[in-house]
């Protein structure tokens, strides 16, 4: 995590170390508990899990009031939320299970998020500047869930396949979006230890 961070300008310091430090034992606990996220050891963890959510903000630090929807374990987000300090962020995930466990690792981790346990669709928010999604829909299905939510100037983050980017983009065009930033591949463009075919699109309007 320090090797990635300081090769592409991320912020990292000791209080990032312990946090992140932390973080994984939280996620080794829980996942014991209620399969947070399968059957990974801590390596995998670092590398699958933490490494990737912080690829984003390599095409695209996050900035004013971000939002991660669908977001598990809290991947992307408290990833972000560490390295970041004072992040304005706002978690959303329907499975009360795993929003109790948001709340007691941003409680615990010194990170001021707001948690909704509930589906995007019934949530109430203002819009966003940064939005962002792991593992929620389709990418092309994310674009019409994050678009309205965006606040003028806002970015709208894409993890997708590789092979997802042709869809991705007729949908960005027939939204009036425009792409900001693309990494075709995090592994080899951006030596990341994460699995192959990881692509990063960045649209705002």
């Amino acid at each position: 995590l320090h090797a990635f961070c300081t090769t592409h300008g991320l912020p990292w310091d000791a209080r990032a170390e312990d946090r992140f430090a932390r973080y994984v034992g939280l996620l080794e606990q829980f996942n014991a508990k209620m399969n947070l996220i399968g059957p990974l050891d801590r390596v995998q963890i670092v590398r699958e899990l933490l490494i990737d959510s912080l690829a984003a903000a390599v095409a695209s630090p996050p900035f004013g009031k971000v939002l991660d929807v669908g977001t598990g374990a809290g991947l992307p987000g408290i990833p972000l939320a560490i390295i970041y300090e004072g992040l304005a962020i706002t978690l959303v995930e329907p499975r009360q299970k795993r929003a109790s466990f948001l709340e007691i690792a941003t409680n615990r981790l010194g990170i001021s998020a707001t948690v909704h346990a509930a589906r995007i669709e019934d949530v109430d928010l203002t819009p966003h500047d940064w939005l962002i999604s792991k593992a929620f829909r389709a990418p092309p299905e994310w674009l019409d869930v994050a678009q309205p939510r965006r606040a003028d100037g806002g970015h709208i983050v894409c993890l997708h396949a590789a092979n997802a980017v042709g869809d991705l983009r007729q949908r960005a065009e027939h939204l009036a979006l425009r792409e900001y930033a693309h990494i075709a591949d995090v592994a080899a463009d951006l030596g990341a230890p994460v699995p192959p075919g990881r692509s990063i699109t960045v649209l705002t309007a």
